[in-house]
C-alpha cells in the first residue's frame, strides 16, 4: 500500500477510493453570482449527500437536476464530506412502475 508525507512530515496511508453505486435525486448545492449552478450533489434515499465530481462531462449532471438517477463512481471522503467521482450517470426509468 502506498503512502505519502503530510506537511508535518508524518506518513499517512494514501486515501483509498472505493467504487460505489448510488440511487437518488440530483440537487444543486452552489451557485455563481449570476445564479448558474456550479456544484451538485446526489441526495440518496438514505438521506446521505455526496458532492458530485464529473471530470468527463460536468454539464451532463446539470441537465439532470431534480431527476432521479443512478450513479456509479469512486467515493472519496474529505473530513465529513462525501464525494463521488462519476463513472456513469443515468436517469432512472420509472415508466415500468406506473403500469
Amino acid at each position: 500500500m502506498s503512502s505519502y508525507k503530510k506537511a508535518s512530515g508524518k506518513k499517512e496511508e494514501n486515501p483509498r477510493k472505493d467504487i460505489i453505486f448510488l440511487r437518488g435525486v440530483i440537487i444543486p448545492v452552489d451557485w455563481d453570482q449570476k445564479g448558474k449552478v456550479v456544484a451538485t450533489a446526489i441526495s440518496t434515499h438514505n438521506e446521505e449527500e455526496y458532492l458530485i465530481i464529473d471530470k468527463a462531462d460536468p454539464e451532463r449532471v446539470n441537465l439532470l437536476i431534480n431527476e432521479e438517477v443512478e450513479i456509479t463512481g469512486w467515493v472519496k471522503k474529505k473530513g465529513k464530506k462525501k464525494m463521488v467521482e462519476v463513472i456513469t450517470c443515468k436517469p432512472v426509468n420509472t415508466d415500468s412502475l406506473e403500469k
